[in-house]
């Protein structure tokens, strides 16, 4: 039987939005607590702050446009409107100004390892194209609760990374049609199996329900999603509108005492006087020859603070280091001064691009950074570990070779990319590009490489090196297809309309069975067909880190099934299911289950030696449906227990009768026509579907010598039940399922009945007298004698046996001349086969069929029988 499937019952708990009064603030270096009064003052229908593109160049995916439902990975998160999205160690969160990260409160830890938890941008596969930064502050509110209204939580970073890459604005709108009036976004990092952390996949589609404090979509959830925005495209902004925070379905809506909340914090973080922080500053040549200058230096300048300047003056000293912490201790060289324009939270990329300082250091790896004054604030005025540029110096003659790396699939720069020259591995930055110093003469190939990924050129070969060098490559992350057959059980026919569940854009199975997606490398899934009530296996798939094609064949079909047992209630064992497919047998509980194709038709009847069932057969048309309770009832059934001989088929001197029909396969697995009788409407049987034999029958049953049909009169004219049997070599009549006792229908009772048995070009005979039948009758032998014979109508076949008079070829109870016409025909044709006037049954119409008409014929015999 089916295992059953339990369903779960979502219940919905609206609360009342009610105010948190403070936050509490940790600060993870000095490791305290403070709490943070909440300032409430938005009163509107509609509020949000806009968010910002970041400083360095604005690079923007051209696949925003696809399905994204289910979740399907991200081709680039290095670029817009995906890079503010970062990964938080194993969860995720995203910027919503250079410092501060928003995310579901229960991502946050009051705990010193919180401040060693990475938060990286754009992050995918370990490439980290901005680098990464460290939380300081972390905000909870004061009535947290996880996975409630207040599962809110914000991180302030050790360093402005927003201020690079931008950020998501964040508001709230108080009429719920708003969230149901177009996509969302949902960019994150899922963790749990199938999904690895290391691919950022995205979710696009409409809320399905919205409440006063939460945004739900009903979808498979994962580990890792926690703290990932619900991101609503609003004309040319991206508003962050909520967090994940529970079971991937429940976002915490951002409300209006939500959005006070999140204010109060950025407020209080952001200075009132102008605050300049140098950031990722960029020196050119990457590798220079000892002794010669720079060709470019630039930095981005953040104003972290409410107040804007205009025409700002800033000097900036430039320094070398041994590593990558830039000090006043390192070697100073060069400095500038430079105007700066710098409104509140914006940046500015500034360039030096003359002047520039002469490198004179010996051949090493070097790394150079800014220390900026001009505001009032020194503490933030030197570029970190991650705002460096790192630069080789050698002392012989060296020419750039550089290149561009851009997606055809995206139209973006693909960052992460190794090129190899000679010893030398590099990779390529957000904007896809790479720059590296090579010496003059060089000869050898230049390798572009990133697994997942295929270019236009791999692999390109320099000679003699004499100049500088550029290229322009073009590479595309790599697709596979995820395709496959779903089939019925039994007839292997494809199933149409399957929609796999899970797969990007589930798409349905076609006419024949398949389907097909096309997926990006790395892609992670876990997914299932479903159809109505179809049973399908295996119930479904996962794939981990797409690297290949991937090909499966599932099975879909409906359970028949169900319980066989006595009035009692007690099970029976061993009844065989006739008529489904296969060879379906109750087990020792008396149940018995088959998985058939949809559309199946067919009459099932239990079957076994010496028993009766209510009902006796079912039959389906068309099968749409499972049908797993379809329970028989044995019930007391009456037997007949009979033997007899043939005399055409008899074998003299051997007690038995031929099977040659049978050895030449010509027997057929129905019933044949019998018609026999001396009265003006003689008997005509019409078989019945539960008495067609399985094909191959025959091949493991060579002792059966033909079909007969067996009458059961209350008198000598009356019939109460009509059987198709078998008639062994021995004599032995045999059920259709091979028992020697053969049962009767359901309601013929014990007693005592008249037997007649007809063959298809043998007299039909009956028993002298009534014989008494019950569920396991005695032996009823017709070959002992003519005294067990109505009208003494039998062939003496040897001293002491006897038989049924052969050659009666037309059917009409007597053996005349009308018979010697047919086997005259047949015979001058050499008919063969299952032929009714091959009287010997040995499969040819010969003159040997002739020496057991004639004496039959020139006798007149005739059937007794009415």
């Amino acid at each position: 039987m089916k295992k059953g499937i339990f369903t779960i019952l979502v219940v919905f708990l609206v609360f009342q939005n009610i105010n948190a009064q403070s936050w509490n603030q940790y600060n993870i270096p000095l490791n305290t607590t403070t709490s943070i009064a909440i300032s409430y003052v938005s009163s509107g229908s509609s509020a949000y702050t806009t968010g910002n593109n970041g400083v360095l160049q604005n690079i923007y995916s051209s696949d925003t446009g696809r399905v994204f439902k289910p979740l399907d990975i991200i081709n680039n998160p290095n670029a817009l409107p995906y890079r503010p999205v970062v990964k938080i160690g194993n969860v995720s969160g995203v910027l919503i100004d250079p410092y501060h990260v928003l995310t579901a409160g229960h991502v946050i830890s009051f705990n010193s390892g919180m401040g060693t938890t990475k938060v990286t941008p754009g992050y995918d596969n370990g490439t980290e194209p901005y680098g990464a930064a460290y939380p300081v502050l972390v905000y909870l509110l004061s009535n947290y609760s996880s996975t409630s209204y207040s599962d809110l939580g914000i991180i302030k970073l050790d360093r402005p990374i927003g201020a690079l890459v931008g950020w998501d604005g964040y508001g709230y709108n108080t009429n719920n049609s708003y969230y149901k009036s177009g996509y969302f976004f949902n960019p994150c990092y899922p963790y749990a199996s199938p999904y690895n952390g290391m691919a950022m996949f995205n979710w696009k589609n409409i809320f399905d329900t919205v409440f006063t404090d939460y945004l739900y979509s009903f979808r498979s959830g994962y580990s890792g999603m926690s703290g990932s925005p619900a991101i609503l495209p609003d004309g040319g902004n991206y508003v962050v509108s909520g967090v994940l925070v529970s079971s991937g379905i429940k976002f915490n809506r951002i409300t209006a005492t939500k959005y006070d909340a999140i204010n109060t914090v950025l407020n209080l973080n952001t200075p009132e006087v102008f605050d300049m922080i140098p950031l990722y500053t960029d020196a050119y040549p990457k590798r220079v020859k000892s002794g010669s200058a720079l060709d470019s230096i630039s930095l981005a300048v953040l104003n972290y603070s409410k107040e804007s300047r205009a025409n700002q003056e800033m000097t900036i000293n430039v320094y070398i280091s041994n590593d990558s912490i830039i000090t006043q201790s390192d070697d100073l060289i060069g400095t500038y001064v430079k105007t700066v324009n710098l409104s509140s939270k914006n940046s500015e990329i500034v360039k030096i691009q003359s002047g520039l300082p002469v490198i004179s250091k010996a051949e090493g790896i070097y790394w150079i950074g800014c220390i900026i004054s001009g505001d009032a604030n020194t503490d933030n005025n030197t570029t970190g570990r991650y705002d460096v540029s790192k630069i080789k110096v050698t002392g012989s003659d060296i020419y750039k070779v550089s290149g561009t790396i851009t997606s055809t699939q995206n139209g973006t720069g693909i960052a992460g990319v190794n090129v190899t020259i000679g010893s030398e591995t590099i990779q390529t930055d957000y904007k896809g590009y790479f720059e590296t110093g090579v010496a003059a003469g060089f000869s050898g190939n230049v390798v572009i490489s990133r697994t997942g990924y295929t270019f236009s050129q791999s692999t390109i070969s320099i000679s003699n090196l004499g100049g500088p060098l550029n290229y322009s490559i073009t590479g595309e992350k790599q697709m596979f297809t995820i395709s496959g057959r779903i089939t019925g059980p039994t007839s292997g026919a494809g199933v149409s309309q399957v929609m796999m569940k899970g797969l990007i854009g589930e798409p349905y199975t076609n006419d024949t069975g398949y389907y097909s997606v096309n997926v990006y490398y790395g892609y992670n899934v876990f997914f299932y067909p479903t159809k109505g009530s179809l049973n399908l296996t295996p119930v479904s798939k996962t794939y981990t880190n797409v690297t290949s094609n991937k090909y499966d064949t599932f099975t879909g079909g409906y359970y028949l099934g169900g319980y066989v047992y006595d009035e009692y209630g007690t099970p029976e064992p061993d009844v065989l299911m006739q008529g489904l497919p296969g060879n379906v047998i109750t087990n020792s509980s008396g149940s018995y289950s088959v998985l058939v194709d949809a559309g199946w038709s067919g009459t099932v009847v239990p079957v076994k030696s010496g028993m009766g069932f209510s009902p006796t057969s079912r039959t389906y048309s068309n099968l749409a449906a499972n049908y797993e309770w379809e329970n028989y009832q044995k019930m007391p059934v009456v037997t007949l227990n009979l033997k007899l001989m043939l005399a055409g088929p008899y074998s003299s001197g051997s007690d038995t009768m031929i099977t040659s029909l049978n050895y030449k396969e010509l027997l057929p697995l129905i019933p044949p026509d019998t018609v026999s009788g001396k009265s003006s409407t003689p008997f005509v049987y019409m078989r019945s579907s539960d008495e067609e034999l399985q094909a191959g029958f025959f091949t493991t049953h060579r002792d059966i010598v033909d079909w007969i049909i067996v009458e059961v009169r209350s008198t000598t004219t009356t019939c109460v039940d009509t059987v198709a049997c078998l008639l062994r070599k021995d004599g032995k009549v045999l059920s259709v399922t091979g028992s020697e006792y053969v049962p009767l229908r359901i309601g013929v009772n014990s007693g005592s009945y008249y037997i007649v048995v007809h063959h298809r070009n043998h007299i039909a005979i009956m028993s002298k007298n009534k014989v008494y039948l019950s569920t396991q009758s005695d032996l009823y032998d017709f070959t002992t004698g003519s005294n067990k014979y109505y009208g003494t109508s039998a062939q003496l076949l040897r001293s002491g046996l006897y038989g049924m008079f052969a050659a009666d070829g037309d059917y009409s109870g007597g053996i005349d001349n009308m018979d010697y016409s047919i086997y005259d025909c047949c015979v001058r044709d050499a008919r063969s086969g299952y032929v009714r006037t091959d009287f010997n049954m040995d499969g040819y119409v010969t003159g040997s069929d002739f020496n057991v008409l004639a004496p039959n014929k020139k006798a007149n015999i005739t059937t007794k029988i009415m």
